[in-house]
């Protein structure tokens, strides 16, 4: 998932970190055979991207962190975007109930 980064190979498109999560979250409600549907999963995406705008503003990498790339403010911006987005992906997890607590 490293090309995730600087907004998916450095394009500054679509965050890395919203990027992961939404491939985390297919993890549990993606399809697992190509004759079941996709609404939970893209429904469930939407949401959590609709989640991630409200907290941050935007979805792309450029509009969330306005400094150069690989300096010490956007490592440091990322890096919060980036534990926060996990923090909001696992909320969002449990609150929706999209877990079986007997296997974690």
């Amino acid at each position: 998932m490293t090309g995730f980064g600087g907004g998916v190979g450095e394009s500054g498109c679509m965050c890395g970190a919203l990027t992961g999560a939404v491939t985390a979250l297919n993890m549990i409600t993606g399809r697992t055979s190509c004759s079941t549907g996709r609404e939970e999963a893209y429904r469930r995406a939407n949401e959590f991207i609709s989640l991630f705008k409200d907290r941050y503003g935007a979805s792309c990498c450029r509009a969330l962190n306005h400094y150069p790339f690989e300096t010490r403010e956007h490592l440091t911006n990322c890096l919060k975007i980036t534990g926060n987005t996990a923090k909001l992906l696992m909320d969002f997890i449990i609150e929706n109930k999209l877990y079986d607590p007997d296997q974690i």
